[in-house]
């Protein structure tokens, strides 16, 4: 995949950086089957690098495929000039649809790392939930 991660930012993000952090507060109360819970979740999931108990949410940002069908500059490297460049072949200019895969499962990855960093790597094996 020739594509880059170019942004990570956890869900709210945009919104609050606009804001009174009065306004940003997550604040708790009593949810349904006797958890505590916020009421937002401005965070995203994530207070201070810990999972705050709501769902993990984070939004990234990929770079566009340079590869289309569609002529650019660049230069080349023996002779040290500009030139003109037309890709021609098969390229999927909606790298997203593989983008999304591949974030999945390395947060499926980052996740599963987490829990052998706490648990160890016996509890991967066992079938009993947390």
């Amino acid at each position: 995949m020739t594509s880059v991660l170019k942004h990570l930012r956890t869900y709210d993000a945009d919104r609050l950086r606009s804001v009174a952090s009065v306004n940003t507060r997550n604040a708790l109360w009593p949810g349904r089957d006797q958890k505590i819970v916020t009421r937002t979740n401005h965070n995203g999931g994530i207070n201070g690098g810990i999972s705050n108990g709501m769902p993990v949410i984070f939004r990234c940002a990929v770079k566009p495929t340079p590869s289309i069908y569609k002529e650019q500059d660049t230069a080349d490297f023996f002779t040290l000039t500009e030139k003109k460049i037309l890709i021609s072949g098969r390229h999927d200019p909606a790298i997203i649809h593989r983008a999304r895969i591949v974030v999945g499962c390395v947060t499926a990855l980052v996740l599963c790392d987490l829990l052998t960093q706490r648990f160890g790597t016996d509890y991967l094996a066992s079938k009993e939930p947390l």
